[in-house]
């Protein structure tokens, strides 16, 4: 009996974003690669990766394979008081890929808890309460990470959010890099007298969420060294941008940036739920034994699976492969953006959005939902970012390739035309 959206509808909350973009969304029933399948047979281009998370692709062998090993043990769960063997095995090979002197884990079941973990810490190591954040971040839906999120969606009267929140302008590739760099330094090195001290300051290298806007350079340098030299902590948000994502294991790594306190997720669990918080051996020693734990921290098969994929990862250099897929993606950059709907394009690695713009009275992000959906009729998957929902994302496993991306583009320009054609009467080419 094939399977529809009818039990989703009558049964699950509305508060998912299952039914945001079609009526009657694919039900998956198999993967593998870069496509995923119905029980109905009709295969899709994954190139939302699940939100960021599949990395390593659908079916990844080496994933299965260590997942399967580790439901044989018989250890599928031992809580937080005692460890399992491959946690240990993949705390180890973490520390040895993570940027400077992070030399200590504390385990989470998923971003959001990364991001809540790391103000506790911040909070426990400077007696402070109040922290530093940017416009268009986003890092997470709990209480806490809402806080430090100005991107609050339908939450927004929620407020108001603990612990305290200071914003500042986060710029994009067009904007003034300078400017937004002195305000933020501004606000972290020279407080008035007034102002309460800062706890934190927590930074996406590349806001995913706010649509893939990417700082111009020099951004990231210039707020990691006023909050060091104003012995602020500074947190990187990488639970998007790790793991190969921007076509280095991390994206600080670009930059040079090396933060107090970086946080993991996503991909990070290999395809399963997970994430971690790396930091310095000061900050993470700073707080009492048990003022932070939860039942289901770094499970062991995310452990299997995360340590899986990082060696996947690594071994087949799938970083190169994302730089790669970046040189595909801008081949392909002029016809994306010869369409009158197209506002720009922007990316890295294999993160790439395409921003789209009002056009006949009809708003920008109503736009991109219809592009999208055009998109998906033609069997690709898109990922929503944007501000207002304004942008479409690529991102795309790292192991895909060159023909599969074209074949991604192609049908992200059919699926241009036709809205062009529903909007402005113009024949599709």
């Amino acid at each position: 009996m094939p399977i529809d959206s009818d039990t989703f509808r009558r049964a699950e909350s509305v508060a998912t974003k299952t039914f945001s973009l079609s009526a009657d969304p694919p039900i998956f029933s198999s993967g593998s690669g870069v496509r995923l399948s119905t029980s109905e047979g009709r295969t899709y281009l994954d190139f939302a990766a699940g939100s960021g998370v599949s990395n390593v692709g659908h079916g990844n062998p080496a994933v299965l394979a260590a997942v399967q090993a580790q439901l044989q043990s018989g250890i599928t769960h031992i809580g937080p008081h005692f460890h399992a063997s491959v946690q240990a095995r993949f705390f180890e090979e973490m520390l040895q890929v993570l940027p400077g002197d992070l030399t200590r884990l504390h385990p989470a079941t998923n971003g959001s808890e990364a991001t809540e973990i790391a103000l506790k810490a911040c909070m426990h190591y400077t007696g402070a309460r109040t922290f530093l954040a940017f416009t268009g971040g986003y890092h997470g839906r709990t209480l806490g990470a809402l806080a430090v999120s100005h991107a609050k969606g339908s939450n927004a009267g929620l407020g108001p959010f603990s612990p305290a929140t200071e914003f500042v302008p986060y710029p994009d590739s067009n904007d003034d890099g300078d400017s937004a760099a002195a305000t933020a330094v501004r606000s972290i090195s020279r407080r008035a007298g007034d102002a309460p001290p800062l706890a934190g300051v927590i930074v996406e290298p590349i806001q995913a969420t706010a649509g893939v806007a990417i700082p111009p350079a020099g951004f990231l340098e210039a707020v990691a060294t006023a909050a060091r030299e104003s012995g602020v902590p500074l947190i990187l948000d990488e639970i998007f941008t790790g793991f190969g994502r921007t076509g280095h294991l991390f994206a600080c790594r670009s930059s040079g940036v090396i933060p107090d306190l970086l946080l993991m997720g996503k991909s990070m669990g290999g395809g399963f739920p997970g994430g971690l918080v790396a930091g310095r051996e000061e900050i993470m020693s700073a707080w009492p034994r048990g003022a932070q734990s939860s039942t289901f921290q770094l499970h062991p098969v995310t452990a299997a699976a995360g340590r899986a994929a990082l060696r996947y990862l690594i071994d087949q250099d799938l970083c190169a492969r994302a730089r790669l897929i970046e040189t595909w993606f801008a081949s392909h950059r002029a016809a994306l953006c010869a369409s009158p709907l197209t506002r720009e394009w922007r990316g890295a690695g294999a993160m790439f959005g395409l921003e789209l713009r009002s056009v006949a009275g009809v708003s920008c992000g109503e736009v991109a939902r219809l592009t999208r959906l055009a998109a998906l009729h033609r069997g690709l998957l898109t990922w929503e970012c944007g501000t207002r929902s304004e942008v479409m994302g690529l991102m795309p496993p790292l192991i895909a390739s060159e023909r599969e991306v074209a074949d991604a583009c192609g049908r992200v320009r059919d699926a241009l035309s036709e809205v062009e054609t529903r909007l402005l009467g113009e024949p599709a080419r």
